[in-house]
């Protein structure tokens, strides 16, 4: 939905005069167009400014429509100018495919339109400065209107229908799910503007430097349901979910996946604002922060005048300010956490694929071998939230655990690195000849892993978390080996298959189990404790000298480790025939670096 003021933006003004404003071969005048300019008020910081500014381009905007009644001479064009963007066959085939229906394809076709603009205006950026481009296209516009590769008002004219919050702000409302149609003259301005750009880089001989492509694997449970009669029910944009129905049924994923990701953020946001009753929240509003994805699963109803941007980081003082003043965010215990997981590795997750982000802001242009998968993913990540929606119900056996989510994924680690360890030191068939003194490995679980938070996280909870899992990693791998030695070993002293001196060793080694199960458990409660210290998330982390301490405790816990996993490796196994000596040191070192550490990290 849009306020009274954008949809007024968003009308266009037919006014004739076609001619002026293109070439014959569809690219811009912009040596007329700067003369439209030329006695404006130019500031974008001021609504009224902005809607005379929308005024001028209006016309520039129809003119470009002509192009529909040249089809095969623009695609010439098409064919000639746009190869600055890496992308001329996509930009070729959705021309094609909007001639055919230009109406019902407006929307899906400028989505990926502006997407491969903002890609390529962002290869502009770094060719031009020799360092990666803003992550806003609003940034990468503003920034390139002092790049000496474009002239006068070129870059100007995009910042006004795409680059300000003060005007219809076109690429936002559509990549933010807040429009289902479009007027068929927006797209055509867009290929119009990438072929004049293209058409200025290759005059000036400039190729930009092409950045990336997005590489995702990723799998979700499938669930077996009516798509249609789904989405028909949902009150959000379904002239769009019946256009995502069509590009299934004719396999066309890289339109349905474009046309998607908006749409799942529609979904979301309308659930947000029934269940929290926050009816505005369903509305683009002019000059106002939208309720986006990355807010939807906030902990807190944002108000307006706080960016959805500033979440994660939101400092101490700020939370306890929003704690205190803004209500509770009920999606977090609506919507079940499996399905919320699912949304966090998808769209949220720092190193995960961020799909929607990376996608509607250019960072990245989906592989063809990847399309298929990624459509079905989301397609089934939208039914999933529907269907719960409309029935308060997951699919039966539905279940998802993240692979993003490192604090989650780390609680896991611990509980199965536990749960070895005990297998090793209180379960192992020891033979009755070796048994000297009965191990009492006492089991550290973390419970509870629904309780994990995600929002409100200290800054130095990843770098913490690393270290973590690298540790849980190394004793994992080392025990593996120790475990596979020992069973040889008893197996070989059982048969008498070992010498005198190999005999003595195995009973040392025996004699010195407890000492290193107590080193290692010693290790996981130590873990524990900075789990659980982190989830409370207190004042402590805002201590850098205590942040200073457990960085520095848990690198030295590293170096243990991986000496460990050195000398219990397969390779190594001479370590056994060798002497317990530096096994004694390893345990010795780890009790006593922890005992002193831990003391005074505590003061």
């Amino acid at each position: 939905m849009l306020s009274e003021k954008i949809l007024q933006l968003l009308n266009l003004n037919e006014i004739s005069g076609e001619k002026n404003y293109l070439f014959n071969d569809f690219t811009l005048n912009w040596s007329f167009i700067d003369k439209i300019f030329s006695n404006s008020d130019k500031n974008l910081d001021d609504i009224d400014s902005c809607f005379k500014l929308k005024e001028l381009i209006d016309p520039i905007i129809i003119s470009s429509y002509q192009v529909l009644h040249h089809k095969k001479l623009f695609i010439d064009s098409l064919k000639l100018f746009t190869n600055w963007t890496c992308a001329s066959i996509i930009l070729e085939n959705i021309f094609r495919e909007f001639c055919t229906d230009e109406k019902s394809f407006a929307l899906t076709g400028f989505l990926v339109a502006v997407t491969i603009l903002e890609f390529s205006l962002g290869n502009v950026y770094e060719t031009y400065n020799k360092t990666s481009p803003p992550h806003l296209l609003k940034d990468v516009l503003n920034e390139l209107r002092s790049c000496s590769y474009f002239q006068g008002n070129q870059i100007f004219i995009l910042q006004i229908l795409l680059g300000t919050a003060k005007s219809c702000n076109l690429r936002n409302i559509a990549w933010h799910g807040f429009i289902e149609s479009l007027h068929p003259a927006y797209l055509t301005f867009l290929f119009v503007v990438i072929i004049s750009f293209g058409k200025q880089l290759k005059d000036l001989k400039i190729i930009p430097r092409y950045r990336h492509n997005l590489k995702l694997k990723f799998e979700i449970s499938s669930i077996e349901m009516n798509y249609k009669e789904i989405f028909q029910t949902m009150q959000c944009n379904p002239k769009a979910w019946t256009q995502i129905l069509y590009f299934k049924k004719e396999k066309k994923f890289r339109n349905g996946i474009y046309l998607l990701l908006p749409q799942i953020e529609s979904i979301l946001r309308f659930i947000y604002s029934k269940i929290n009753e926050e009816e505005d929240a369903v509305t683009a509003q002019l000059n106002k922060y939208y309720v986006i994805m990355d807010s939807i699963f906030y902990e807190y109803i944002l108000s307006n005048d706080i960016t959805p941007l500033m979440i994660g980081k939101i400092t101490k003082i700020q939370e306890m300010e929003i704690r205190k003043t803004h209500k509770r965010n009920k999606m977090l215990t609506f919507i079940p956490r499996s399905i919320y997981l699912i949304y966090y590795d998808l769209f949220y997750a720092i190193d995960g694929p961020r799909l929607r982000d990376k996608l509607s802001h250019g960072e990245v242009i989906i592989e063809d071998d990847d399309l298929e998968d990624i459509f079905k993913i989301l397609l089934n990540f939208a039914s999933i939230i529907v269907n719960f929606y409309q029935n308060q119900i997951v699919a039966k056996n539905f279940v998802y655990e993240s692979k993003f989510l490192k604090i989650l994924i780390f609680v896991r680690n611990f509980n199965i690195t536990n749960q070895s360890a005990k297998l090793i030191f209180d379960k192992m068939e020891i033979p009755k000849l070796l048994i000297t003194e009965k191990i009492n490995f006492t089991e550290i679980e973390i419970e509870n892993e629904e309780d994990v938070k995600i929002y409100f996280r200290p800054a130095i909870e990843a770098q913490i978390v690393k270290l973590m899992m690298k540790i849980l990693e190394n004793f994992n791998e080392a025990l593996e080996y120790f475990k596979n030695s020992l069973i040889e070993l008893f197996q070989q002293y059982e048969k008498k298959e070992l010498s005198s001196s190999r005999r003595k060793v195995v009973e040392s080694l025996i004699k010195f189990l407890p000492n290193f199960s107590n080193g290692f458990h010693e290790v996981l409660h130590v873990q524990q404790n900075i789990y659980f210290t982190l989830q409370q998330y207190d004042n402590t982390f805002d201590n850098e000298n205590w942040n200073k301490k457990i960085i520095k405790l848990l690198k030295q816990t590293l170096q243990i480790t991986e000496v460990y996993l050195k000398h219990f490796s397969s390779k190594n196994r001479n370590f056994f025939v060798a002497n317990t000596k530096t096994c004694e040191f390893l345990q010795l070192s780890i009790k006593s670096q922890y005992l002193f550490q831990i003391e005074n990290i505590n003061q």
